[in-house]
C-alpha cells in the first residue's frame, strides 16, 4: 500500500503525477472478495452466473487475455481530418496496432487548439513539441510515420507498409490517393486479402466531392449535416411543438463532422 503524502498544488503542472500508482494506487476503491460478491448472486438465485464471473472477470485478469484485435495491423491516412484518427482509436482499444500516416511536417490537426491559442497545447517532454488535445485524445494509443505521397520513395514505403497491414482507412481528398496509384484498385489487386475503408462526408464522385468551402476547406460540419438530412432528424419532438408539426431544422450539439 502506497504511503499517504501530502501534495501542494498551485498550479495544473502539480496535478499531472497525481495519477501515478505510487500515489494513488489502482483501484482506488479495492474490489470487494469473492465471498461477498457470491452471497449477492445467492440472493439472486444466480450461483452459477456469480461462479463464473469471479473466475473470468476479475480486473486482475485484464492484460493477461488476448483482445479481439490482437496481432492485427491497420494503417490510417488523411489530413485535416478527425474520421480516420477515430477508426483508429477504436481499432487500438480492440487490440489491433494502428498507424497513422502523416504528410512532412505532420498532420496540421496537430496545431487545432481552441481559438488557435499556442498555450492550449501540451509540449512533449522528451521532443519539446506542443500539440493540440483533440489531435492527442483521437491518437490514443496509435503510432505514427511521416510520408511525402509525392515522391516515388514515399509511395513505396507507403506500399510495404500496406503490404504487411490487414486494413487500410483512408480519408484523403476524395480521388488524390487514386491520383498518385495507392488508390482502392491499385492495392488490393496486389493484395487482395487487405480491407479498404474509404471515408469521404461528400461521397467519392459527383458534382460536390471536390467543392471546397469559402474557408478553403474540404466540407464544413454544417453543409455535412444538411447535405445528408441529419439536421432534420434533430430538434423539438413534435408534441412539444405548436400545432403537433415538426420545427425547423436544427444543428446537432455534437461536432459529428470535419
Amino acid at each position: 500500500m502506497a504511503k499517504k503524502k501530502d501534495v501542494e498544488i498551485n498550479s495544473r503542472a502539480d496535478t499531472l503525477d497525481l495519477m501515478h500508482p505510487d500515489i494513488r494506487p489502482w483501484p482506488v476503491t479495492p474490489a470487494p472478495p469473492p465471498e461477498e460478491v457470491l452471497k449477492v448472486y445467492a440472493k439472486r438465485k444466480a450461483e452459477d452466473f456469480g461462479t463464473w464471473c469471479e473466475e473470468n472477470l476479475k480486473y486482475e485478469y485484464c492484460f493477461s487475455k488476448p483482445e479481439a484485435l490482437q496481432g492485427m495491423r491497420f494503417v490510417c491516412c488523411g489530413m485535416w481530418r478527425m474520421g480516420n484518427m477515430f477508426c483508429g482509436g477504436l481499432l487500438c482499444e480492440a487490440g489491433a496496432e494502428v498507424i497513422k500516416v502523416e504528410p512532412p511536417g505532420g498532420d496540421p490537426l496537430r496545431k487545432l487548439t481552441p481559438f488557435g491559442r499556442e498555450e492550449y497545447m501540451l509540449e512533449s517532454k522528451i521532443t519539446g513539441e506542443k500539440c493540440g488535445l483533440d489531435f492527442l485524445h483521437e491518437m490514443r494509443g496509435q503510432k505514427s510515420v511521416t510520408i511525402n505521397f509525392e515522391t516515388e520513395e514515399g509511395r513505396a514505403i507507403y506500399k510495404t507498409l500496406c503490404s504487411q497491414a490487414d486494413g487500410v482507412i483512408d480519408e484523403m481528398p476524395p480521388g488524390y490517393m487514386d491520383s498518385i496509384g495507392l488508390g482502392y484498385r491499385d492495392l488490393c489487386e496486389e493484395m487482395p486479402r487487405l480491407v479498404y475503408c474509404n471515408i469521404a462526408v461528400r461521397g467519392t464522385w459527383g458534382s460536390y466531392k471536390d467543392k471546397l468551402s469559402k474557408f478553403g476547406q474540404w466540407t464544413l460540419e454544417p453543409f455535412g449535416g444538411c447535405s445528408n438530412a441529419f439536421i432534420h432528424n434533430t430538434g423539438f419532438p413534435q408534441d412539444q411543438l405548436p400545432r403537433g408539426k415538426g420545427g425547423d431544422p436544427t444543428r446537432s450539439g455534437v461536432w459529428f463532422a470535419d
